[in-house]
């Protein structure tokens, strides 16, 4: 307990987002400042709502920022115009706020988007709520808020050209300098914990692809250019896994400075000046890994009217993602209905109970879910309660000093950048600038500062606590621990069919991306199973620490499935020996399942996936206790 109160407290000083909280700090004071010079403050604060848009905003490309505030701003703007709009219908404002909530949370959990998720939807259709109800005054809020964003579309783009942004680029540079690592931990004792890093690095690059594909032509060969570079990478991984599974013991030095040369050409999308040959005495071996280094060479300094392959990324479409993860099957539409169910009884209790800011309670139910096990949800309940009053004591403290409105305003700014600056950091600090910003900004749309508004908000923040509280502890996620083993065991099962239809001599695959998709999905289910579990009272540890390792085994025969699927993968083998394979699968499925212990088999290696076999023989060995 003691170390749970300890947590509450502390500030992860990694965390601090010094440069984030300081452009949320200027983005917020432009319009507030401006329109208090002409005497329009409600208006100024409809702008600066808009610039909120910058917190949904994390690394990426100016692409990818400039459409993430686009989107965002399109909802705030939605948000304020329907919470002008439905104010005095509360039934028609009961389901909008339930939307607000839900669908933005949906998307984020189904996309693994980190952030504030629903939290300043919710607040845009609040303040759109609270306002004067002048139904006809709508359109003008919304167009305020999405100058707003636009303004910070300018910044974020000015601040991008500034220092420039090649992210995407030093993502794949990244990927071949941790592959150069584990090359030269080939023998030593980190290999397997450089491994792991390697495949998160090129896991974090297929989503970032994924997310920026363009949608202009002449952008089209340079994309193409930067995807082939990044599945050569995976192709050099893969064979540099399956050279060590073969029991090599060691790389040739004319390899590895290969590798160093590449990387150094990657990175610097030039010649290095030490020269480049390609008169390499390489082992046969090894031929695999060179002539993928070789051919990374080629499309590296390749003309652009070269560059018209039309490759195949693993990851889905965000938009599929969207879509097919509407389903019992996925663990992230299964919480995002628990989500909804709880927030739907908060709304409800709100609503009937003439709570009269609704959206504080739904605000504070969200804030908690966002949790998304039971220990952290628990934590962020407290922190929530303890921040809120100590905010409460601030903002009284403000009133009793009673400054002018400009004051009040730069405060609103300060408090906005101290929020993106420790809300990563710690919770419970952060809650207390997000309390004391979120009642200056109320009274600043209703018209009047007031302490009424505390105590509206402490009751709120009670009221809303306890509805989370109850809801996770009922209804929440307490049976994760108990499903780990059902859907790793599914996983593997999904891992035997796409392996079969790989390998089997009468059978083709129709649809890669069906496939990959079914991996995706599977495994996404086994990871946030897996995440949710280690967050209950009631799990045990150990077990979950031995899980750990199965989870990364089943990651990496995922990462090779899908590379083959990719590559159009023809190959067919002897049906003895795929029989022993699908068993094997099956086996671990069934040891994970009913606690049932088999014999491992004893596996022929595949000519070209030399790792399947290890990692398969590996699953094998490991024995869970229940």
């Amino acid at each position: 307990m003691a170390e749970y109160y300890k947590r509450l407290f502390y500030i992860d000083v990694k965390k601090i987002n010094v440069a984030k909280g300081t452009v949320q700090f200027i983005l917020m004071l432009i319009p507030l400042l401006i329109f208090y010079i002409f005497d329009s403050i409600g208006s100024g604060l409809l702008f600066s709502i808009g610039t909120l848009s910058n917190i949904y905003v994390f690394n990426g490309t100016k692409r990818s920022k400039i459409k993430t505030i686009v989107v965002s701003t399109i909802g705030l703007a939605l948000a304020m115009i329907l919470g002008s709009l439905t104010a005095e219908s509360m039934l028609l404002f009961g389901i909008l706020l339930f939307c607000f909530a839900t669908i933005p949370y949906y998307v984020c959990n189904t996309l693994s988007i980190k952030g504030p998720s629903s939290t300043f939807f919710i607040v845009a259709y609040g303040l759109g709520s609270i306002m004067p109800y002048q139904p006809e005054l709508a359109l003008y809020r919304g167009i305020l808020v999405i100058s707003g964003g636009i303004l910070t579309v300018i910044i974020i783009a000015m601040i991008d050209e500034f220092y420039g942004n090649r992210y995407i680029d030093d993502l794949v540079a990244e990927d071949y300098n941790s592959i150069l690592k584990l090359m030269r931990s080939f023998n030593n004792d980190d290999f397997e914990t450089i491994n792991e890093h390697v495949m998160r690095s090129l896991m974090t690059t297929s989503d970032a692809l994924s997310s920026v594909k363009p949608a202009i032509t002449q952008q089209q060969p340079e994309y193409e250019r930067t995807l082939l570079l990044h599945q050569l990478a995976e192709g050099i991984y893969a064979e540099v896994l399956d050279v060590k599974a073969k029991g090599i013991e060691q790389l040739s030095e004319d390899l590895m400075n290969m590798m160093d040369k590449i990387v150094s050409m990657v990175k610097e999308r030039e010649y290095p000046q030490s020269g480049w040959t390609r008169n390499f005495r390489i082992d046969e071996s090894f031929n695999h890994i060179a002539a993928l280094i070789y051919k990374t060479e080629e499309i590296l300094f390749a003309p652009t009217k070269h560059i018209e392959i039309r490759t195949l990324n693993t990851r889905p479409h965000f938009i599929t993602r969207l879509i097919r993860n509407i389903t019992p099957e996925s663990n992230a539409f299964v919480i995002s209905i628990k989500y909804a169910v709880i927030m739907a009884l908060a709304i409800t209790i709100a609503l009937v109970f003439h709570i009269d800011r609704p959206y504080w309670i739904a605000l504070t139910v969200h804030s908690v879910l966002v949790g998304n096990t039971t220990l952290l949800s628990l934590e962020r309940a407290t922190s929530r309660f303890v921040g809120t009053l100590i905010g409460i004591a601030v903002v009284a403290l403000i009133l009793w000093l009673n400054p002018d409105t400009i004051w009040i305003l730069i405060l609103i700014a300060i408090t906005a950048g101290i929020n993106e600056m420790l809300v990563a950091s710690n919770y419970t600090f952060a809650m207390i600038s997000i309390t004391t910003q979120v009642l200056l900004m109320s009274g600043i749309a209703v018209g009047h500062l007031s302490i009424s508004f505390a105590y509206l908000r402490i009751t709120d923040v009670v009221i809303g606590v306890l509805i989370a509280v109850v809801g996770v502890t009922i209804i929440g996620r307490k049976s994760a621990s108990n499903k780990l083993p059902e859907v790793v065991a599914t996983l593997l099962r999904i891992q035997a069919s796409t392996f079969y239809y790989l390998y089997a001599s009468n059978h083709k695959i129709k649809d890669p991306r069906n496939e990959m998709f079914k991996l995706y999905l599977n495994l996404s289910n086994v990871k946030m199973t897996y995440s949710n579990a280690y967050g209950e009272f009631s799990a045990n540890k150990q077990v979950l620490k031995n899980y750990y390792l199965i989870i990364f085994l089943t990651e990496q025969i995922t990462f090779l499935l899908n590379r083959q699927l990719r590559d159009g993968h023809t190959k067919c083998i002897d049906n003895e020996v795929l029989g022993h394979y699908l068993l094997a699968f099956e086996r671990v499925a069934q040891q994970l399942e009913k606690g049932i212990l088999f014999p491992s088999l004893t596996l022929e290696s595949i000519d070209g996936a030399h790792q399947l076999q290890q990692l398969l023989s590996e699953l094998q060995q490991i024995k869970l206790l229940k």
